[in-house]
């Protein structure tokens, strides 16, 4: 048991909306009826003023992580890269099948064995039945046009430095070795077919962009984003 002081725990977090809030608000409406008919799953929750009173704003989870490591009883929400740069303590959680988990790669990686996606590839991880699973867990995604409507040529030669960059993405280990190194877990490294036909029916202007997939250019791989990932999500301590 852990025993806190009658102290008042500010809560830091980030200014509108965020995917990063829409992960934790799912896993509490997983884990708790009540939160979920009070709250519900939003990346903006609408809190009653003695939340509101203890709520600090910030710019960004960088700031947040800041903020939690220098204010006495106050508690945070960023994603695990965050936490592993900065070097914030962390937390273990009680998973659906009662095992404490700390977030790792693995236990991110194990709240998406599994999953079933939909045709856009959305889909939660929260709360994962797996015995090894991170409970607040979710993903990182990119929102691609699958028919794009260009105002010039350079749009469409924009998108199609796009396609390739995400036909390597998620064909590539070295793709997969950057996103583990980063903090992330790469998320179709199991299921790379469905994803070369989502990628190879992009079109811009009626033309598709890459009828099959292709070899993408080297100067690609010094890009510093990897995406989609798995990135999990933490309360800071």
């Amino acid at each position: 048991f852990i025993f806190f002081p009658s102290r008042r725990i500010i809560i830091a977090t980030v200014q509108g909306c965020s995917g990063v809030t829409w992960i934790l608000q799912s896993a509490l409406s997983s884990f708790s009826s009540s939160w979920a008919a009070a709250y519900g799953a939003t990346s903006k929750p609408t809190w009653p003023a003695a939340i509101n009173a203890s709520l600090v704003l910030l710019n960004s989870f960088v700031s947040v992580a800041q903020y939690v490591q220098a204010t006495p009883y106050s508690i945070g929400v960023v994603p695990f890269p965050t936490a592993q740069t900065m070097g914030v303590p962390v937390i273990s959680l009680a998973n659906q099948a009662g095992t404490m988990v700390a977030p790792t790669l693995e236990t991110i990686a194990a709240a998406a064995q599994g999953t079933n996606f939909t045709a856009t590839y959305s889909s939660s991880i929260v709360n994962s039945a797996q015995s090894e699973a991170y409970p607040v867990a979710g993903f990182s995604s990119v929102v691609l046009p699958l028919a794009q409507q260009p105002s010039s040529a350079a749009d469409c030669d924009r998108a199609r430095v796009a396609v390739e960059f995400l036909l390597w993405a998620v064909n590539s280990s070295q793709a997969f070795s950057l996103t583990r190194s980063s903090g992330y877990v790469p998320a179709f490294e199991s299921f790379p077919p469905r994803t070369y036909v989502v990628l190879s029916s992009v079109s811009c202007g009626g033309a598709v962009l890459h009828p099959r997939p292709v070899a993408v250019s080297s100067q690609l791989n010094l890009l510093p984003i990897v995406l989609p990932a798995i990135g999990a999500i933490l309360i800071l301590a």
